[in-house]
Order: structure tokens, then sequence, then C-alpha cells
């Protein structure tokens, strides 16, 4: 995991928030036409570490320093699995 601080995204995010980060990053990844591909294949590794930090932590994972939704990717995190669990 070289692209995301694992130790900080893992105090502030849930298993459930970080796989829906990695969805979001796969997502943006195959379907922006607007990204170049060495931007896209940075995207997709940014996917990829997210998804290892969820299957490392667990699907009982729980932030051990949330910040309350104070921070931005804790407020990405949980509007994509909003729309994620909207969607199925």
């Amino acid at each position: 995991m070289h692209r995301i601080d694992a130790e900080r995204m893992a105090s502030l995010l849930s298993y459930a928030e970080m796989y829906a980060l990695a969805v979001m990053f796969l997502d943006w990844a195959l379907n922006d036409p607007n990204i170049d591909p060495e931007r896209r294949t940075g995207v997709m590794l940014r996917a990829v570490d997210f998804e290892r930090l969820a299957d490392h932590c667990g699907p009982h994972w729980r932030p051990t320093d949330p910040a309350d939704g104070k921070d931005v990717i804790q407020f990405i995190a949980t509007a994509q699995l909003d729309h994620m669990l909207r969607r199925s």
C-alpha cells in the first residue's frame, strides 16, 4: 500500500467505507474518459490499496479514531457507501 496512509485510513474508516472507496476509485478509473492512462493506473492502484486495507482489517473493523465525519476522506467514503446502498 504505497498510495495511501494505511494507518491513518484504518483509524478513520470502517471496513465498508474502505470497500466503498475501492469501488469508487475503480469505477472512476474504468469509466471516466477524461483520465489519461498514467492517471488511470494510479487511480486503479489506489482502489487496490483500499481493497487490500479492508481485507487486512476484516469485515468487523471499526475506525479507531473516527473524526465524526469532519475528515474529507470520511465524508467521501460515507457518501459513496450511502450511494452504493441506495443502488442495491
